[in-house]
């Protein structure tokens, strides 16, 4: 029964991975990669009112590579995960308004230069701090992993401030709007763009940037130097024939409901999902393919376990028991991000991220199925 149960598990997650890694190589007759990006970094990284990725990144990335004849895989994440992706080999490359910095040339090669950039301090409209000096004492809102949260962090033991960190730039900007936090630091053209399209922010130092610097396209360090050639070659053409220059005119010209839709959105439930319905249905159907696979699997696996764990064979019931404890006790999200992001690097091979959801969910659902096998047979008396 437990060799059974063991070899059927393993078979079928080896047979999906098998699976998920062949649709890969769908596009063989090309190079195929996979990009990751941020998620919500207007006017370089955004959804549509057809919740497709746009922005002057997106557009970028599509105009090379039509022209250098590869295919690719975007990946829309916070802007951390986005990164640690490539540096642990899940992604190819990163295009996310990413800064060029000394430090992250320590683990990532970059592109040349496709955007100058400079770093803005801002307070709500209204605010009554007037200078770096005022903030002594109160709360700056910072983006985690990016240039401006570095310059920022820079700042604080001479001005006194206390940090307070977010993951997405929406949020970090309302923190700052209803006043929990006294001020923010973002790049320049970004914070541009988001007060153009009605941000209740204040610009401070418009005239006079800090740390100017570079945004650049990266890939991990002495690897997948083919792709990085291409975005340079690619980038070389748009520029000398104006392309570069319409796309950044097209987004820095026009307002973001150019592209979104309506200014006015609806935030009743039907108006959510009638603004999202084909995002909507693709994670719903994803999530029933993922819950019937996830169940057949883990009860398999978690058979398994509980069979385990009455063995008269003290090595396995202890193994059963370890597992049990680990990933019943381990936060489903913290164990999702370590077999997507943290695995790979590891391992050296790319996990999907069905497959990573799938033995995510296999794991912590047949850990509780194992522990509930295995108190039914000890409920059992002996003979």
């Amino acid at each position: 029964m437990f060799k059974k149960g063991f070899i059927l598990a393993v078979t079928l997650v080896v047979a999906l991975l098998s699976f998920s890694l062949a649709a890969d190589c769908i596009h063989a007759d090309k190079p195929h990669y996979t990009i990751s990006t941020d998620a919500t970094y207007p006017p370089f990284d955004f959804q549509d009112k057809n919740n497709d990725y746009i922005g002057i990144d997106q557009d970028i990335l599509k105009e090379i590579a039509k022209r250098e004849n590869f295919t690719y895989t975007l990946k829309p994440m916070s802007f951390t995960s986005a990164a640690q992706l490539v540096a642990n080999g899940q992604a190819d490359g990163i295009i996310a308004g990413m800064a060029i910095t000394d430090e992250r040339k320590e683990v990532y090669d970059n592109s040349t230069p496709y955007y100058k950039t400079g770093v803005a301090w801002i307070v709500k409209k209204g605010s009554e701090i007037k200078s770096l000096k005022d903030l002594k004492g109160k709360t700056v809102a910072l983006k985690t992993g990016t240039a401006a949260s570095e310059y920022g962090k820079s700042l604080q033991r001479k001005y006194g401030f206390n940090i307070k960190y977010f993951n997405d730039t929406d949020t970090m900007y309302n923190d700052v709007v209803v006043g929990n936090s006294a001020a923010t630091f973002e790049d320049m053209p970004v914070i541009q763009y988001a007060i153009k399209n009605g941000v209740k922010l204040k610009v401070m130092n418009a005239n006079n940037p800090g740390n100017a610097g570079s945004y650049g396209f990266f890939v991990k360090k002495d690897e997948n130097k083919e792709l990085l050639a291409s975005f340079n070659r690619g980038f070389a053409s748009i520029k000398k024939d104006g392309t570069y220059d319409k796309i950044i005119k097209k987004y820095l010209g026009a307002t973001q409901s150019t592209f979104t839709g309506s200014k006015k959105n609806n935030n009743s439930v039907l108006g959510i999902l009638k603004a999202n319905d084909g995002a909507f249905l693709k994670g719903l159907w994803l999530t029933i393919e993922l819950t019937v696979l996830a169940i057949i699997l883990a009860s398999i696996w978690g058979v398994t376990l509980g069979v385990m764990g009455v063995s008269q064979n003290s090595a396995v019931r202890g193994l059963s028991t370890t597992l049990i404890y680990i990933f019943r006790g381990l936060p489903l999200m913290v164990l999702a991000f370590f077999i997507y992001i943290g695995l790979p690097g590891v391992i050296g091979t790319k996990i999907p991220a069905f497959t990573a959801g799938l033995i995510t969910l296999i794991l912590n659902e047949g850990a509780y199925t194992g522990a509930f096998v295995r108190g039914g047979f000890e409920a059992v008396d002996k003979g």
